[in-house]
């Protein structure tokens, strides 16, 4: 057995097919009341749950595909006995459609053996959960020239359960071609607390049918990050009662998810600068990789009229 490069589709395997199948369950209850004649409440609470199922068929199974190049046999020519894979069979690569012939050539004709000893389908399921409770009051605070003083308080409380779960030749790196990805499982809850206040400031003039101040303040606790503090403050302006402006600046944060949390190991694809590569400096005619020369590059297929300043693209 000898080392080798192989570039090659396995299209005799068939096309990559892909199914999803998504589930969803939500639940919501709520109650309302007021407090006299300016103020009012309400409480809310839900369970949310969602199911996301993918499969992914005619993948190859990058363990089945080594084996069968080296003629499920050791580097040193011995059989692979209990190592091999149920169903291992030499592969025949050299040539497009070769995947589906006999493998060993002697007959009788084993048509679809050296693709059924490679093909592999995979999965992936996705669930989502939350809960969560919220209430406010609200009403006015007093009143001004140009109308009442509006305000909101509320709390809101969310916990969120995220989980990925992989099949094993996904978690391993056992595909032909593919990165590994791993099992994914968290859990984040966040407190917060909010108030929203509304200040009118004219009302029912002229070029001045409105104008008012607005502001707002939140603080959620999360599990994940401690304290996080957002505002917004604005301004309205309605010269007429069919016309209105509206500004308003606000600060926003946005925790990470569960996901973005708890991912573990996921691989990536390594680095890499194209050895004839000519940018530094803006590009010089001269490769950015010492001891390669633009020479060596242009024998390699790089366009002459590309330097200076050569970059390729993926």
């Amino acid at each position: 057995l000898a080392p080798f490069v192989m570039d090659r589709r396995t299209n005799e395997v068939g096309t990559r097919n892909g199914y999803f199948e998504n589930n969803a369950f939500y639940f919501l209850t709520s109650l309302e009341g007021s407090l006299g004649d300016d103020w009012d409440w309400a409480l809310s609470a839900s369970y949310g749950q969602s199911a996301f199922n993918s499969r992914s068929l005619n993948s190859v199974n990058a363990t089945a595909l080594r084996q069968g190049l080296a003629g499920c046999q050791t580097a040193a020519g011995a059989s692979l006995g209990v190592a091999a894979l149920p169903g291992c069979v030499a592969l025949d690569i050299f040539g497009p459609g070769t995947l589906n012939r006999d493998p060993d050539g002697a007959g009788p004709l084993q048509a679809g053996a050296m693709t059924s000893f490679i093909r592999v389908n995979t999965f992936t399921n996705i669930k989502i959960e939350e809960n969560r409770l919220a209430g406010y009051i609200r009403g006015d605070l007093f009143e001004l020239p140009a109308g009442p003083v509006a305000a909101v308080f509320g709390f809101e409380y969310r916990d969120t359960f995220a989980a990925q779960y992989n099949d094993n030749e996904q978690r391993t790196g056992n595909i032909y071609g593919f990165n590994a990805i791993q099992d994914t499982e968290g859990q984040v809850d966040v407190y917060e607390l909010y108030t929203e206040i509304s200040v009118p400031l004219i009302s029912e003039q002229q070029f001045a049918h409105y104008l008012g101040l607005e502001g707002g303040f939140r603080r959620s606790n999360y599990s994940s990050i401690g304290n996080v503090d957002t505002y917004k403050i604005g301004g309205e302006w309605a010269p007429t009662e069919w016309l209105r402006f509206r500004y308003v600046f606000n600060e926003a944060t946005r925790a990470p998810s569960v996901f973005e949390l708890f991912q573990a190991g996921d691989q990536g694809f390594p680095s890499y600068t194209d050895p004839c590569r000519d940018t530094a400096g803006g590009g010089n005619g001269v490769p950015d990789v010492a001891g390669v020369t633009q020479a060596f590059c242009v024998g390699q297929g790089v366009p002459v009229g590309q330097y200076p300043g050569f970059a390729a693209n993926n």
